[in-house]
């Protein structure tokens, strides 16, 4: 049962980089219109996908919780 246990640390550890990972990219400050030498511009912050991330890492917490 470790090697099963370990097995799924692991993949547990590499899931959350690869969340944390793209929850930074999804962060980032994205300019929409035309460039500011032209006038206006706008831009949006993406809050929606940083929720998700955190919705799904509680999701996989109690779940590692219950098979221990």
């Amino acid at each position: 049962m470790k090697q099963r246990e370990l097995h799924l640390s692991i993949c547990y550890k590499l899931y959350l980089f690869i969340m944390k990972t793209l929850a930074s990219q999804a962060l980032k400050t994205v300019t929409l219109g035309r460039p500011s030498h032209y006038g206006s511009t706008s831009t949006h912050d993406i809050h929606s996908i940083n929720d998700n991330v955190k919705e799904i890492n509680k999701s996989i917490r109690s779940h590692s919780q219950s098979v221990e």
